[in-house]
């Protein structure tokens, strides 16, 4: 860790005695950081009691949860505000708000660059007491363009590159590498993440050298993420955005998960954007929402430029495609809670995922609040319909429900300008009931939402 000392630490202190009076500093320890600042400092006057808990926070590793919870509970703090900017955090309030600061000028791509290359300089990271190693592993690569640059990151830097002997992908084989070279660092996405945490060989081999595991391309499932923090520890990095620039529009820092729910968890993030990165929600017509708001994820960043010159003037008109599609309807349809689920119906066998595979993949949980039930439902079937009855135990289910389908009517078929809807989403209301009759079409996803009574 870099010790925090000097005007940046001054800085800091400042901030927090002119935002908070040493009663709500109390406060925000208890409730934003589930600490006690009598166990931290018994210090008398306010400006040594702060100086210790800097200190604390510094040597023990929260010290950027300190500053992230501060600019939460104060974002108009324009001290915090620049702390935070100082220490490469980005703070988004629940309403959107932004400070604008008459000094900063307009963004120069030129000068960007320029600074970026001046910070990189100026990291440092010292580890006590752990080896840690320097391989980058690439085999569990999905995103090509990503990958790619990702990869020359590794090469400017000088890592070592460990690539999987086969084609096929070997967890137990991965795992055994990453022992072997020591490898720091690797990319891959949800599904892949998944199951290397649950494979057995994630205990048969040291993976503590393992520094940053990038996952991203898609959401990930809470439970499975909580799953993946106790494997691996917080060394997993979440990042988004990759399908409008060949990097990350956002990043989720493993310092900021949290194995366990609750306030600090920050459940459904998908982080704070990276240096260049600037964030727009908007609808139809190209105004920006409120919070809490669905609809396009539109990104108009210099940094994006870079990347793509043209991509900024890209405007929500643009043809979804239908992974986009099953990503926002799965995005904005999910539950807290997991629940059990059987299938029974026609399988098939593969030699991948084995014999006897359900061809419907269903999914459902239940929010957070339990008054709503979610049922993902996927004919994996690429001839056939499928006549489903849906039973539910447990529940008292309302009589009215909503069934979304993502559907196309051939599986060549793609949106462009020409056939903006072959592939869409479609939207019906649904009798509720604890016994559900439905048919689900070939080659389809299905979400059925389900009002619970009390």
């Amino acid at each position: 860790m870099c010790a925090f000392h000097g005007p940046r630490a001054r800085l800091l202190s400042d901030a927090l005695r002119e935002a908070f009076l040493p009663e709500r500093l109390d406060e925000l320890l208890f409730y934003g950081l589930d600490r006690r600042r009598v166990d931290i400092t018994m210090a008398g006057d306010y400006q040594g009691r702060v100086y210790d808990i800097i200190r604390a926070a510094d040597a023990e590793g929260w010290l950027l949860d300190l500053v992230t919870a501060a600019r939460e509970a104060r974002p108009r703090s324009t001290g915090l505000h620049e702390v935070a900017t100082g220490l490469g955090l980005t703070s988004v309030t629940d309403n959107l708000e932004r400070l604008v600061r008459a000094d900063v000028p307009d963004l120069d791509v030129s000068v960007w660059r320029e600074r970026l290359g001046a910070l990189e300089a100026q990291v440092c990271r010292v580890e006590i007491g752990r080896q840690l190693g320097t391989g980058f592993l690439v085999g569990v690569l999905v995103s090509e363009e990503v990958a790619g640059v990702h990869q020359l990151m590794q090469t400017a830097r000088g890592a070592a590159t460990i690539l999987l002997p086969t084609e096929r992908f070997d967890i137990a084989e991965a795992y055994r590498l990453i022992e072997r070279h020591r490898v720091a660092n690797m990319f891959t996405v949800p599904t892949i993440l998944k199951m290397m945490v649950e494979h057995p060989a994630v205990d048969q081999f040291d993976h503590s050298s393992l520094r940053f595991v990038i996952y991203a391309g898609a959401p990930m499932y809470r439970e499975d993420q909580k799953f993946a923090l106790k494997k691996l520890g917080k060394v997993i990095v979440q990042y988004f955005g990759l399908g409008e620039v060949t990097g990350n529009i956002t990043v989720y820092p493993g310092a900021l998960h949290e194995e366990e729910d609750g306030p600090r968890a920050r459940i459904g993030t998908c982080g704070f954007e990276r240096l260049g990165m600037q964030v727009s929600i908007q609808d139809d017509q190209g105004r920006e929402l409120k919070p809490f708001s669905v609809a396009y994820r539109y990104d108009s960043s210099p940094g994006v430029a870079v990347a793509f010159p043209l991509l900024v003037f890209k405007n929500v008109h643009e043809p979804l495609s239908g992974g986009y599609l099953v990503n926002r309807l799965y995005a904005t349809r999910v539950g807290a809670e997991r629940l059990a689920t059987r299938v029974d119906g026609p399988t098939f066998s593969s030699s991948r995922e084995g014999d006897g595979v359900p061809m419907v993949d269903v999914v459902t949980t239940r929010s957070a609040d339990g008054r709503r039930l979610f049922i993902k439902a996927v004919n994996t079937d690429l001839e056939h319909p499928v006549s489903a009855l849906i039973t539910l135990r447990g529940a008292r289910v309302a009589s009215t429900g909503t069934l979304e389908r993502v559907h196309a009517d051939s599986l060549t078929a793609a949106n462009s300008f020409r056939t903006p809807d072959a592939v869409r989403v479609t939207t019906r209301p649904l009798s509720g009931s604890n016994a559900l009759a439905l048919v689900l079409p070939s080659h389809s996803v299905s979400v059925i939402t389900l009002d619970l009574l009390h």
